[in-house]
């Protein structure tokens, strides 16, 4: 080794001294002063080696992402510049609802310009203190949400869901379900003396603390943080209802019609009364039913009573956690508010009418619950919209509570959404003879079609290309990237981008105590505004060139984080032709400290790299000590 090779080593070891040495501000300070000095001396090489016109450089070094070119061996060769690494703006609340709003969300995302408004539930202060502080009790209670939530909740809860995954025990929890989510309500009198869900709330009512401390197995709750609940939840009108069978000696002649919408306008208040939400029918006593709609429970029906996905009563009878004031859900009768309305920005101070309708037989009664799903009227407020706005971040003890139940969080979001996709296929279940079903169903069709196995013949529903993830959209769009590929070309660059949860966009919107597997609407949410920016920067800025066609697909990975693939397809003189070309775009080598100190502190950050031994693997120890500057 030279002296003046051995010189350049002891510089380059007394710098890195030096910068390891210095705090926060100054690694920043110093890092800005790289860049700057960086900018000038490439501004500077390029005025003197470039013959090209001023006009023709696109010269915006680190100040957004663009492409520079410059000649070399006579030919325009293409160079991407992107910006520093790139942080979403500061969330705006939007003027309407005071929900955070993200940078490239739509503005009609959370309330459609307050179209729609909902009140605040209802949360007792006792129980937002145990989602909000870090005392033991509250952090073990977050911990396990799901289970004390399971023991208060009035219905059961049945599906297919990913029991590896929703495991407390191995690895990061991930609620995974397949196919449909079922609500039950049994009957009013227990089998066996064994009462469960809403029947302990008035059977063995002096043994309720054991009764519900029982039904888990190794659950390891806390008996004081149940016997709290128990309390808090008192003010519940389900459980107040539910309360007063104690005062009747036997139950056998009984019903009870639970309310599936409660009257109430949650535009106004959400919480319903004791009177509005349940009743009780002697049986021969009295042929009208005091709801229009309705679910009746029997003393010994011998079976379990579903409470559909579009009743206003399925959250709070599932949910009473996050529910406890027995808020109504969202079903068909909600309105949005008028112009005149949000102009004054007041709260509507109407209440709706439900007009009551009489009934003559049982029959009558479940065949309104059998109508499913209507069409949308003017004026109300869809499904997707309802939740849209209620899982927004807000200021309020509902948004709060929402977001820190943590697991619970989690079986809630499936849920909601299962249940839009169910209310989706309940519409087009009713629309097959607008997308000419009748094309694709019947006997005959399925005898010319070769079908043979007589449990494949009936009735088919079509989906049409419309509903998101159905075979036909799948097909289509299937079709529509091999018709690029076969007008444009193989694709050039194939992109994956994966979601951070160390970004300081999602760790600033934590509560305390939480990590990103809490909040699965929020590093989704921060995934697809940086997706948005990555697609700005590729196809506004073309930092890779002009792209003439492309492609990208998000998918969830196995424990809950988003990823995206994305494929491009370069114009004629962008494409990537040479070796020199790919040089520019990819590099797998250890960025220099001094000349990329961003890239290189993010690199020794994510990336376990270890320092070959310089006696075992001498050739390679030269080569890292080169890259490294060691």
């Amino acid at each position: 080794m030279t002296s003046n090779q051995e010189d350049h080593i002891l510089i380059h070891e007394s710098r890195n001294t030096k910068y390891n040495q210095l705090n926060l501000d100054q690694k920043r300070t110093y890092i800005q002063k790289v860049i700057d000095n960086n900018i000038k001396r490439k501004r500077n090489d390029l005025a003197g080696s470039s013959t090209n016109s001023k006009g023709k450089r696109k010269i915006d070094l680190f100040c957004g992402a663009q492409q520079r070119e410059y000649p070399h061996g006579g030919q325009i060769t293409h160079e991407p510049v992107c910006s520093l690494l790139h942080k979403l703006q500061t969330p705006k609340s939007c003027s309407f609802c005071g929900a955070k709003k993200f940078e490239h969300e739509p503005p009609t995302y959370c309330c459609h310009n307050g179209e729609i408004h909902m009140a605040d539930v209802n949360v007792n202060d006792e129980l937002y203190a145990l989602y909000t502080v870090q005392t033991q009790e509250a952090i073990e209670f977050r911990r396990q949400t799901r289970k004390y939530n399971s023991i208060f909740s009035f219905t059961s809860f049945r599906a297919r869901f990913d029991r590896e995954l929703a495991s407390n025990r191995k690895g990061i929890f991930t609620f995974r379900a397949q196919g449909q989510i079922y609500h039950n309500l049994p009957s009013l009198i227990p089998e066996k003396n064994k009462p469960s869900y809403f029947q302990l709330y008035f059977y063995d009512t002096e043994n309720e603390l054991q009764n519900r401390m029982g039904i888990l197995d190794n659950a390891n709750m806390s008996t004081t943080t149940t016997k709290r609940l128990m309390d808090i939840l008192e003010g519940n009108p389900y459980a107040k209802f539910l309360r007063k069978l104690n005062d009747f000696p036997s139950l056998e002649d009984f019903k009870i019609i639970i309310n599936r919408d409660a009257a109430v306008d949650q535009r106004v208040y959400n919480s319903p009364t004791v009177d509005q939400v349940a009743a009780i029918w002697v049986e021969g006593n009295n042929d009208n039913v005091p709801y229009e709609r309705e679910i009746v429970v029997h003393s010994h029906s011998g079976k379990n009573h579903q409470v559909k996905h579009y009743f206003g009563c399925y959250d709070p009878l599932q949910y009473p956690l996050l529910f406890p004031g027995g808020d109504v859900g969202w079903h068909q009768n909600i309105k949005r508010r008028d112009k005149n309305d949000i102009r004054r920005s007041k709260q509507v101070n109407t209440t709706s009418q439900v007009t009551q309708q009489m009934f003559t037989s049982a029959e009558d009664i479940f065949k309104r619950e059998r109508e499913g799903v209507k069409a949308p009227k003017a004026g109300s407020v869809s499904c997707r919209e309802y939740y849209c706005y209620k899982f927004q971040i807000r200021d309020t003890r509902q948004s709060t509570v929402l977001t820190s139940a943590g697991r619970l969080f989690h079986q809630y979001a499936v849920d909601m959404y299962i249940k839009l996709e169910t209310t989706r296929l309940d519409y087009f279940r009713k629309k097959q003879s607008e997308i000419r079903a009748e094309l694709f169903q019947g006997i005959v069709d399925s005898v010319a079609s070769g079908e043979a196995n007589a449990c494949q013949v009936g009735k088919r529903i079509v989906l049409p290309s419309s509903f998101i993830g159905g075979p036909r959209d799948m097909r289509r769009r299937y079709l529509d990237a091999m018709s690029l590929v076969q007008r444009f070309g193989k694709p050039d660059i194939f992109i994956t981008m994966t979601c951070n949860p160390e970004w300081e966009e999602i760790t600033e919107e934590l509560h305390p105590g939480q990590t990103h597997n809490d909040r699965p609407d929020l590093t989704s949410r921060i995934f697809r505004g940086k997706l948005q920016d990555l697609k700005d920067q590729l196809f506004k800025k073309e930092i890779f060139g002009k792209v003439a066609a492309h492609v990208h697909v998000i998918e969830f990975q196995k424990r809950g984080l988003p990823h995206a693939h994305m494929l491009i397809i370069l114009m004629g003189k962008h494409k990537i032709v040479s070796s020199n070309h790919y040089d520019k775009y990819v590099s797998a080598e250890i960025p220099n400290q001094y000349e990329n100190p961003i890239l290189y502190e993010l690199v020794d950050k994510y990336v376990s790299a270890e320092i070959p031994n310089q006696y075992e693997n001498p050739i390679l120890y030269e080569l890292v000590k080169k890259h490294m500057m060691l």
